[in-house]
């Protein structure tokens, strides 16, 4: 199914655009019937740039109307619900390798939204600024564009940005440890990482000698 959405599409622009017409245009156009979703705001606007696949067209719907990845259960049904995976926690007690990373570059601080109308709208990353982080940006938008879609386009760059920043890599010698969209909660007290982390991908590996799985997992309440 997830090869399916890695078809190309025609390039398209919507005045207006629903999550059934995202659906009808970019999923079950290919052959995708089993999908699991929500209610979506409508996105008004939106254009799939030439040579997008059908995955990139439904993903940059649902990030921006409401946040949301599009991923494959492991029943292959599409998951546009928002829906996490199981949860499992690491301690003291587990055996396990782990790297950590806090990104800063490309986190953006401010964004400023216009339209040419001279109508504008700012929203800050308080908790990045206050880390001493700078990084501004301009987004302009069309004219009939309310304040309201303002704000979230703001809030919805600022949001992007910030996936991926912290972030967690973690051997474990055990295989299929966990799957993408399984929640791992953290405590290690040696490193002072405490949190909840989502599991971005997973990749499990053997040989002669060993086995195991690695994990990338990107913070959702990290400390």
């Amino acid at each position: 199914a997830a090869l399916l959405l890695d078809n190309e599409t025609e390039a398209r622009e919507y005045v207006s655009c629903g999550l059934d017409d995202i659906i009808a245009n970019h999923v079950r156009s290919v052959g995708i019937s089993d999908i699991e979703t929500v209610n979506m705001p409508a996105v008004y606007g939106y254009s799939v740039p030439s040579g997008s696949s059908q995955y990139a067209a439904l993903r940059g719907y649902t990030e921006y109307a409401c946040g949301i990845l599009p991923r494959f259960s492991k029943e292959g049904s599409l998951i546009l619900s928002g829906r996490t995976g199981e949860r499992f926690e690491l301690n003291s007690k587990n055996a396990y390798q782990i790297k950590f990373r806090d990104r800063r570059y490309g986190v953006i601080s401010k964004v400023v939204v216009k339209n040419v109308l001279g109508s504008r709208s700012t929203v800050e990353n308080s908790e990045f600024i206050k880390r001493g982080g700078q990084c501004e940006r301009i987004v302009l938008v069309p004219k009939k564009t309310g304040a309201d879609a303002m704000r979230y386009t703001g809030k919805y760059q600022i949001e992007k940005s910030k996936r991926g920043s912290v972030a967690l890599e973690i051997s474990l010698p055990v295989l299929f440890a966990a799957f993408p969209a399984d929640i791992i909660s953290v405590n290690d007290e040696k490193l002072g990482i405490c949190g909840e982390f989502i599991t971005a991908k997973s990749r499990c590996w053997a040989d002669g000698d060993s086995f195991g799985t690695v994990l990338t997992l990107y913070g959702l309440e990290a400390k």
